[in-house]
């Protein structure tokens, strides 16, 4: 995990030293599409730990405060709500629930396949998550979605 934290800002402060007059919008929506997908690849899977996670999401966190200029002991979670953003914490979790779902939805008649997405959402670890954010596991994605934003703003403000 410390191999991938450092190639993330080995990217980070690549991209953000490239872009020194850029708006702080266009180095977030730089940061996102290049360096955030070395934090979070294989998150869906699940094989990444609560404490590997804390750790990527203190790395993100850091990169809202050196664009936006705040100090490594203030919080970034206004403008992410503000921005309508997630923590690593919250998009992790999204990725993973969305990543089921569809796979639920788009599965082939394959009894196999279905009875281990079937042994997977009922685990206690996906329920605990389904609980946490109130989530519906049969509504839309697009409502799915909506909930993790709006625990994630309520949390913040």
């Amino acid at each position: 995990m410390s191999e991938c934290r450092r190639k993330f800002f080995i990217s980070a402060n690549t991209v953000l030293s490239k872009c020194k007059s850029a708006c702080e919008m266009v180095k977030l929506k730089l940061l996102e599409s290049h360096c955030l997908p070395l934090l979070t690849y294989a998150a869906d899977s699940g094989c990444i730990d609560n404490n590997s996670l804390s750790m990527f999401n203190t790395c993100w966190n850091s990169i809202y405060r050196r664009i936006f200029g705040y100090f490594r002991w203030e919080s970034v979670r206004n403008v992410m709500a503000c921005l309508n953003k997630l923590n690593i914490n919250y998009l992790v979790n999204l990725r993973r629930v969305l990543f089921i779902k569809k796979m639920f939805v788009n599965v082939p008649n394959n009894a196999t396949l279905m009875g281990i997405l079937k042994t997977y959402i009922l685990n206690n670890e996906f329920q605990t998550v389904l609980n946490k954010f109130e989530i519906d596991f049969s509504a839309s994605i697009s409502r799915i979605y909506d909930k993790f934003h709006s625990h994630f703003v309520s949390l913040s403000l």
